[in-house]
C-alpha cells in the first residue's frame, strides 16, 4: 500500500506563497508523528485506506504560515506570537500532499504552480489547502499594474 507508514522528509524549504515565511521546512531528522500518512489521511478523508491519487506525492514537514503583526488581545485563537509576529502555524509537524502543475523545464516558482493540502501528523486535522494563482496568461489585458 502507497504512503503506507511514513512520507519522506522536505529536504529544502519550500516557499508557499508570495509573501515571507508561508513556508513548509525541512523537520528534524528524529521527527516522530504521532499518525502515519494513511492514518491522516484515513483520519481526513473519514474512510479507511483512502488512497492518495496518482500524481500526488507526499513529505513530512513543519508548515508555518505568518499572519501579520501581533495586534495584541485581539488576535485570534491563541496564535503563536514569535519576535512580534503572530502565525496561524508556526513549524506544526504536518504531511504535505502535493501536485506540480507546472510544466517540464519550467520557471516559475513553486507557488505559482503546486497545489498543497496539509494535515496535522499528529491529529490527521486538516491544516491548509493551497492552489495556484489562476494562469492569467490568455486572459484580456487588466490594464497597467502598480
Amino acid at each position: 500500500m502507497r504512503h503506507h507508514q511514513t512520507a519522506p522528509l522536505v529536504q529544502k524549504t519550500i516557499e508557499l506563497a508570495n509573501h515571507a515565511g508561508h513556508e513548509f521546512a525541512a523537520p528534524p531528522a528524529d521527527a516522530a508523528p504521532k499518525l502515519t500518512v494513511q492514518q491522516a489521511v484515513d483520519t481526513y478523508t473519514g474512510q479507511s485506506n483512502f488512497q492518495v491519487p496518482d500524481g500526488v506525492s507526499v513529505a513530512l514537514g513543519l508548515l508555518t504560515r505568518p499572519i501579520g503583526p501581533d495586534i495584541g488581545p485581539s488576535s485570534q485563537k491563541g496564535d503563536a506570537v514569535i519576535n512580534g509576529i503572530a502565525y496561524e502555524f508556526y513549524e506544526r509537524l504536518a504531511y504535505g500532499f502535493m501536485r506540480d502543475f507546472r510544466p517540464p523545464g519550467s520557471t516559475l516558482p513553486d507557488w505559482k504552480g503546486q497545489q498543497w493540502l496539509f494535515l496535522d501528523a499528529n491529529t490527521g486535522q486538516h491544516l491548509e489547502g493551497l492552489s495556484p494563482p489562476p494562469d492569467r496568461s490568455h486572459s484580456a489585458p487588466a490594464g497597467p499594474t502598480a
